[in-house]
């Protein structure tokens, strides 16, 4: 694949582009615990819910197609003793794994992540 692609910052605007990955990993039955993707109105609350210290990146393809995303929440909020901890989630569309997209988009995470304070991160996989 040689479409070039661009991470990015997600944001409420996308949130029915998160949507139609969610939706896409949810029918393959096989690589997520989430077996019932967001509403696009839940997207956005959720989107919108986010600390300066929790984000969502983007995977677009040079048309402004999103492929993918990860996102980075604090583990729980209920207790300061694990304010460093945070959690991983990544979701790329079946076409465009392989091709380092996890890499790139960690790369991106890891470094906001380390800016955020985070210590430790979760990585959680339905395999």
């Amino acid at each position: 694949m040689t479409t070039a692609i661009t991470i990015r910052r997600g944001t409420t605007d996308d949130a029915a582009s998160i949507v139609a990955v969610w939706q896409a990993i949810v029918a393959e039955k096989n690589l997520s615990a989430v077996d019932c993707p967001f509403t696009t109105d839940r997207e956005r609350a959720y989107l919108t819910s986010l600390s300066s210290r929790e984000c969502v990146f983007l995977v677009e393809t040079a048309e402004r197609h999103v492929v993918g995303f990860q996102g980075l929440d604090q583990w729980t909020k209920l207790f300061h003793s694990t304010d460093d901890v945070g959690q991983i989630g990544t979701f790329v569309l079946e076409e465009w794994r392989g091709h380092g997209i996890g890499k790139q988009l960690a790369a991106q995470t890891f470094a906001f992540a380390r800016s955020g304070g985070y210590e430790k991160l979760v990585i959680t996989s339905a395999r």
